[in-house]
């Protein structure tokens, strides 16, 4: 309370920590002289015994929270708490406050975050405390969010090895963002780690001959991943250094597969590739070549 040490001096007393309650107190008598109801002198005297919590009090209250790992502690007050008791309160929170972690994740073995559809890119994370050292042993959640949906969910777990690091090989089929979460502990706090958008370049695959009779139809086979139909496929041929459509356009169909024809009437080595239109996205294929005999 926050008047206590002020009463007590009133009272003429010095008060005590009692060690077993882990409260201060104190006891005083006090005569108080007057008149009885028929005007003779007469004197009472009262012998009181006062208790309260101080600063070492709550401070000794909320160290249970740090021994016995408690929740945490509630204290109920009259409006007369002591601003010493508030701040002994705060130095015991500060003192037990889980260690912040800091989480950090990084992408590797991609092309300012963009890999082709089917290839193999890495999550790495780093996991260390305020003073830089490292937390190893240290289960982490890996979580993805793809593009079309609202929350998070955990494809993976992992735990850090001695130098506080992860390491996670992914393959994706579309575009998705990642994060790294730890739960909290006693110890430590919560912790999750900034969000990496991957993005996934669509990959098309072709079968065809590399030779080809002139004058003879020839065909290309392909297939644009991940699956998508109503993609608009056009082969082109490369002439004088530039690329001109050739032939046909064909739709994919559910397979995401597509079957473009052409044909060559002078023999020699014709260099090709597939372009592909997906909606805003255009799609080219490796550059292949054919000779014609």
């Amino acid at each position: 309370m926050n008047y206590a040490n002020a009463k007590a001096a009133i009272d003429l007393a010095t008060p005590v920590f009692d060690v077993k309650n882990s409260e201060a107190t104190y006891s005083y008598v006090q005569s108080f002289n007057g008149v009885s109801a028929k005007g003779a002198a007469t004197t009472c005297t009262v012998s009181r015994t006062v208790w309260y919590q101080n600063d070492r009090s709550y401070s000794e209250r909320m160290n249970l929270v740090a021994k016995y790992r408690l929740g945490g502690a509630a204290l109920w007050t009259l409006g007369m708490e002591d601003q010493s008791a508030t701040t002994a309160i705060r130095n015991v929170a500060l003192a037990i406050a889980p260690d912040v972690l800091i989480n950090s994740l990084t992408i590797e073995n991609t092309d300012a975050r963009q890999v082709n559809f089917g290839d193999i890119f890495t999550l790495k994370g780093g996991f260390t405390l305020k003073d830089k050292s490292p937390v190893g042993g240290l289960v982490v959640n890996v979580e993805m969010k793809r593009a079309s949906e609202g929350t998070w969910t955990e494809i993976a777990e992992s735990t850090t090895a001695l130098d506080g690091t992860i390491s996670i090989p992914v393959t994706i089929a579309g575009t998705a963002a990642f994060r790294l979460t730890t739960v909290g502990t006693w110890e430590r706090a919560e912790s999750t780690s900034s969000e990496e958008i991957v993005t996934v370049r669509p990959k098309v695959i072709l079968e065809h001959l590399s030779t080809q009779k002139h004058g003879v139809p020839m065909q290309i086979n392909g297939t644009l991943l991940p699956r998508t139909a109503g993609a608009t496929a056009t082969l082109q041929r490369l002439i004088a250094g530039k690329w001109q459509n050739i032939g046909v356009s064909a739709a994919t169909d559910s397979k995401g597969e597509f079957v473009l024809t052409t044909s060559e009437a002078k023999r020699g080595v014709v260099t090709m590739r597939v372009q592909i239109t997906s909606g805003s996205q255009l799609i080219s294929s490796s550059e292949f070549s054919i000779v014609v005999r």
